[in-house]
């Protein structure tokens, strides 16, 4: 009789003793908690396969458990994400839902009347591809989320919704005003060792299907090689022994190997491992499959490919063994940086490599005597061999640099949306100045209690404090759960700041932001001394938040020399564009030349771009608009100093980084190195170029180039003396 065990990549009919290991994972999906609602990942890596084996083991309808898996890819897309509900009523039995029932409200007190009749009663809903559904309730308010979390809290989690989906499932899940977001922690489908477990059940992968099949292996060390082989993948590993077993007991091996189930085992030598007439096809298809989670986001593939890059300069050690610090991984990225995307800082850049980590094609080092601090490195040579050789490498990053942005959720440029009075139209909500990122930053137990907030009116210095007042009403903030609380204070005075911090009271669940925007160096660094050593702030109860503006040469400065502490405002990129474009569903206008217009007329100054979509959105020639757009917005009288003044042109003509530094000093008696700081702290630049360490000029530095074309205010109020 056949055994029931045999490779397979078709994820839709894995047999059951072909499943091993995601115990923890699966733990978490069937349980009554708010752990398991969302599972992400790379492409064909185990999502699909981890749902079907949760539906397959675990529905019982004799206990009251039931269990559906179904995808919902057209959800968002091609049908409306209200019709969730029906595809629930339509996967439930008529004991549960009755005949004929369409609206959440009905569908819902059907659910809740039968969980009541059955109070052991479970019922799970496993939700696949759900990426276009988070992406066009996401944009509609989360209208069907809100729902279904409201339904899964009334019953306890006796009912529960999983959605599956990629990277942007998690992303998401990070957005401070998502449902989910309350949630537990996302599922991530990575490698399978990351725990004793894990690795347990990756060697029992490799080792009893084949058992059945009459194979073993001659040595112990070949199953570890075929695992980082395949980089621990179960979906890779399937790939691969497959493969494996066809060529040694296939049609046409010839080869007279039989099957017994007493007999003795045929053993597989080492060197067959990577050595047969079957071997290239299936490091192909494994490497096709691998590349799928890099073709993700080209950020990805930007990051594995220069470490890749690395490797063939001979740079072996830190690419593979140490590891690079973010900051030098990003300046050994930063020239093949995708052309339409804006180079990020380094907090938002670790963002990137934490996800790749999480994905499996990153390892990590700890920085020794520090705490959260590593350096990134290609996890195993075989995932630097899937990258392909010297020619492979350069192809890739020419292709990388020309790839357009992302348009998906990224809390690294994503600006989030809050109403900026109650009861608002979402039609009309404003943006926030600072990104998703950097609103989380402020309240991380790892950072410094005491914050500051540096950057230009211009680009949304006058909106922070108001901004953050609001979010903290309607939502919440990064990093906090749903148990914390979080109060947002904007002082109007040093006599009220110090009030205020006296009579507060200090409170283990709840936390104060106290925003202060002193005028002058005196007063702010006063404030700051005296903040820094008052008990409330010490133990985080009290969380400081400075607003210095980059128009005062005295306050930015303030800021540059306590960059550990210190976020800086930036224009809209191209990616901050598309958020928006999708926001107005307006994706007709999406394209590069558009963006790019949009930025040249602009300089991604938050206001203006707004304003000139939406004259672009009711012209006939929406191009014409963008070219004869004239700015209103306006910049304090004496910012544009000599100094910046003589930068600003010496960066746009570009050229040799010494023939620039040497003509800024003739200019000015300055040069890039000290003014470099101030060209950042007002968003002019965006980074620095590997090759030659010059600085880039972001899209409002290059419109500040032509800069009468940008009319100035006579309110000189925070600008330089």
């Amino acid at each position: 009789m056949k055994h029931p065990w045999y490779y397979t990549t078709d994820a839709g009919n894995l047999p059951r003793d072909m499943f091993f290991g995601r115990e923890e994972e699966i733990r978490k999906i069937i349980a009554k908690t708010a752990d398991g609602c969302l599972v992400y990942g790379g492409r064909q890596l185990g999502k699909s396969v981890l749902l079907s084996h949760v539906s397959n083991t675990h529905h019982d309808p004799d206990q009251g458990r039931y269990i559906f898996n179904m995808v919902i890819k057209p959800l968002g897309d091609s049908e409306k994400t209200s019709k969730i509900w029906r595809d629930i009523a339509g996967i439930l039995p008529d004991e549960i839902v009755r005949p004929g029932r369409l609206g959440a409200e009905e569908i819902s007190r059907d659910i809740i009347a039968w969980l009541n009749r059955h109070p052991g009663g479970q019922i799970i809903c496993l939700f696949d591809e759900a990426d276009n559904f988070m992406a066009k309730d996401t944009r509609d308010g989360y209208r069907e989320l809100t729902k279904l979390k409201d339904l899964m809290e009334k019953t306890h989690r006796s009912f529960k919704v999983v959605f599956a989906g990629l990277h942007n499932v998690q992303r998401m899940h990070n957005q401070p005003n998502s449902p989910l977001w309350h949630l537990g922690e996302p599922i991530c489908i990575g490698p399978l060792n990351r725990t004793i477990d894990d690795k347990r059940a990756a060697f029992d992968l490799v080792v009893s299907p084949m058992r059945a099949a009459g194979f073993g292996f001659k040595k112990r060390e070949s199953v570890e090689e075929i695992l980082a082989w395949a980089n621990y993948y179960p979906s890779l590993v399937q790939e691969y022994m497959k493969g494996l077993l066809s060529t040694l007991h296939g049609s046409g091996s010839g080869k007279p190997y039989k099957l017994s189930d007493d007999g003795p085992l045929w053993k597989i030598k080492s060197d067959e491992l990577f050595n047969h007439r079957g071997f290239e096809e299936i490091e192909n298809r494994i490497r096709k499959k691998f590349h799928m989670t890099l073709d993700l986001d080209p950020r990805y593939a930007l990051i594995a490919y220069t470490l890749a890059r690395l490797i063939a300069d001979g740079e072996e050690r830190s690419a593979l063994i140490t590891g690079l610090p973010p900051e030098k991984l990003l300046s050994e990225a930063a020239p093949y940086w995708p052309e339409t995307s804006e180079e990020p800082n380094i907090p938002a850049f670790e963002v990137l490599l934490e996800e790749l980590f999480d994905l499996g094609v990153l390892g990590r080092r700890a920085v020794p005597d520090t705490r959260n601090r590593f350096t990134y490195l290609l996890r195993t040579r075989e995932v630097a061999a899937m990258l392909g050789t010297g020619a492979d490498i350069s192809q890739a990053l020419d292709r990388i640099q020309k790839t357009e942005p992302s348009s998906a959720y990224d809390r690294v440029t994503h600006r989030r949306r809050y109403p900026a009075k109650p009861n608002q139209e979402r039609s009309e909500w404003s943006y926030a100045p600072l990104t998703d990122h950097q609103i989380e930053q402020l309240t991380l137990p790892e950072n410094s209690p005491l914050q500051i907030i540096c950057g230009l009116e211009i680009l949304g210095l006058n909106k922070v404090a108001s901004s953050l007042k609001r979010i903290s009403e309607v939502g919440n903030f990064p990093g906090i759960r749903e148990t914390d609380k979080i109060s947002v204070e904007e002082v109007a005075s040093a006599s009220d700041l110090r009030r205020i911090v006296d009579r507060k009271r200090p409170s283990k669940d709840h936390v104060t932001i106290l925003i202060y925007q002193p005028t002058e160096i005196r007063d702010a660094q006063r404030k700051i001394d005296w903040l820094e050593k008052q008990q409330l702030v010490l133990s985080r109860a009290v969380r400081p938040l400075i607003i210095l503006s980059a128009a005062n040469a005295d306050l930015r400065s303030l800021a540059n020399r306590r960059l550990d502490q210190s976020q800086f405002l930036m224009p809209w990129s191209a990616e901050m564009i598309r958020v928006h474009l999708d926001e107005l569903e307006k994706t007709d206008l999406d394209n590069k030349e558009l963006r790019q217009a949009i930025l040249d007329a602009t300089g991604g100054i938050p206001s203006e771009v707004q304003k000139l979509i939406t004259g672009m959105i009711q012209s006939e020639d929406p191009a014409e608009t963008a070219a004869n757009w004239i700015v209103s917005a306006s910049l304090p009288v004496n910012f544009l100093d000599e100094v910046i003044q003589s930068a600003l042109m010496i960066l746009d003509i570009e050229g040799p980084y010494v023939d620039m530094d040497e003509m800024l000093r003739s200019e000015t008696s300055r040069d890039f190195e000290t003014i470099g700081p101030d060209l950042r702290a007002t968003g002019i630049v965006s980074g620095r170029r590997k090759k030659d360490n010059s600085f880039v000029l972001s899209s409002f530095g290059r419109f500040l180039a032509n800069w009468d074309r940008l009319p100035l205010s006579d309110n000189t109020k925070g600008a330089s003396k």
